[in-house]
């Protein structure tokens, strides 16, 4: 038994790693020389291959890279649909790491090719990049051509001190942009904060300020979303010895589980990534005849977690987190000292997963009792190999 405790999760986390695929979307293409191109793109990542995307066209699953320069506009046509555009040779404000600061309030710009994230466009456009380092940078173009907007951190050596300072002519740029709204450049004043959602309300009220004004396009801002599912599956449960886990296995039992499980999914993760709330039907069972170890206890357990997943059709989930059981019912326990099942249980799990948007197929391993990291832990501790089918809405 203690060598299926090692292989499963190893060959579940192979298939994992088999199945990671690549984030292709529905897309249009336009092209520098004006070629218009109709398929499928990978999402840009500003953390990597910002510099080329991955195209492939409707009726070939064969991909290519098409470098930034040579792409002049590219929409997702998924719903709400998404803009960039590639501009060639934009200055670049180069901004250095907070914690290692220049020690001079000068501008230092580098030159790139940058595919620019089309945030607002009308009278005045707002666009967004970011450094792979996750730096982001601001742009408006209020129809002379796109502008920087400079929040520039820097340190001031003063007598025997260091002092933070910084550039905050992002100020003067937008009220001179914005000077025909009156109303939309007060909004700047006081505790204004330099943002990509404040800059985005901004540069849409500019744009309904007046007849003036027209507004083209508002990316709709992803926020977080939550999804709700069942989950089932069966467990194997045993009671170990502390300083003899995996050789001292016992006899164990194979039990059911049934539960929900609700994902709180952050900005960003395409609805599979983020928060992880689970509610079980807990049932514990163990039957060793040569230790005369019995238990039979039921629990109402809440995991709480961390979850990680690939973007594609079939992708793999990374997760761990905490758990907390709270007894129900009469417990059957002999042959163990009492401290070992608690009527509140506090563990530790974590696992693997492969499947699709709705369905995912999950194994996981934990450890039903986190006294087990104190020094005054008790001598056995409980643990669980549990397989779980999730259905998500």
């Amino acid at each position: 038994m203690a060598h299926h405790f090692c292989l499963l999760p190893l060959l579940l986390f192979i298939a994992l790693t088999a199945n990671a695929q690549r984030d292709f979307r529905e897309a249009r293409l336009r092209l520098q020389d004006g070629r218009q191109l109709r398929g499928e793109v990978e999402y840009p990542n500003w953390a990597e291959n910002t510099n080329r995307l991955l195209y492939r066209s409707d009726e070939s699953q064969d991909a290519e890279f098409i470098p930034t320069q040579e792409i002049s506009s590219l929409v997702f046509t998924d719903e709400p649909e998404e803009r960039f555009y590639g501009k060639i040779g934009q200055r670049l404000l180069y901004s250095t790491d907070p914690d290692r600061l220049l020690a001079t309030d000068s501008l230092i710009y580098v030159q790139d090719t940058l595919l620019l994230q089309a945030v607002v466009e009308g009278s005045i456009s707002f666009f967004y990049y970011e450094q792979p380092d996750g730096t982001p940078h601001y742009f408006i173009d209020d129809g002379s051509g796109l502008e920087e907007l400079i929040h520039h951190r820097y340190i001031k050596i003063g007598r025997d001190r260091k002092l933070r300072k910084r550039h905050d002519r992002y100020l003067e740029q937008l009220s001179t942009a914005m000077r025909d709204c009156p109303k939309t450049v007060e909004r700047l004043q006081g505790d204004w904060n330099f943002n990509l959602e404040n800059l985005l309300n901004l540069v849409v009220d500019y744009n309904n300020c007046g007849p003036g004004q027209q507004l083209d396009y508002s990316l709709v801002p992803t926020r977080h979303t939550v999804t709700i599912g069942g989950m089932a599956g069966m467990a194997y449960t045993r009671v170990s010895q502390k300083r003899d886990q995996l050789n001292n296995l016992g006899s164990g039992a194979i039990v059911p589980r049934l539960g929900f499980s609700l994902l709180v999914h952050r900005p960003g993760s395409n609805g599979r990534s983020g928060y992880m709330l689970e509610g079980l039907y807990a049932p514990f069972q163990t039957d060793d005849n040569l230790e005369n170890i019995n238990v039979d206890a039921s629990y109402l357990q809440f995991n709480l977690g961390l979850r990680k997943s690939g973007n594609a059709d079939i992708f793999g989930s990374a997760y761990g987190g905490l758990s907390v059981g709270f007894q129900g019912g009469n417990a059957d326990i002999s042959g163990l000292p009492n401290d070992v099942f608690w009527d509140t249980q506090i563990g530790l799990f974590g696992g693997f997963g492969i499947g699709g948007d709705h369905f995912e197929l999950s194994l996981r391993y934990e450890i039903n009792n986190a006294a087990l990291l104190l020094g005054n832990a008790p001598t056995y501790i409980s643990n669980t190999l549990s397989l779980f089918a999730i259905y998500r809405l």
